[in-house]
């Protein structure tokens, strides 16, 4: 993936979810109450890691030190 900041290569990796899922939440809204909720106004990355660890593919730049987290439809 290019680096949307630089334009450069950026290194493909992952951000592993062991004990909830990951998930990106607007500043205005609250965390969901249980670890088995899921998000209704953000964006659900992961699913709960129940049985086995979960992750979501992210690219980091090393010059810009941004890391991008591609979002499959929901």
């Amino acid at each position: 993936m290019i680096c949307p900041y630089c334009g450069k290569e950026m290194k493909k990796g992952y951000i592993p979810a062991a004990k909830m899922a990951l998930m990106w939440i607007p500043e205005s809204d609250k965390v969901p109450v249980t670890i088995f909720s899921k998000t209704k106004t953000g964006v659900n990355l992961t699913d709960v890691p129940i049985w086995k660890m979960q992750k979501v593919t992210s690219f980091y730049c090393t010059d810009c030190r941004v890391v991008v987290t591609p979002v499959e439809k929901q």
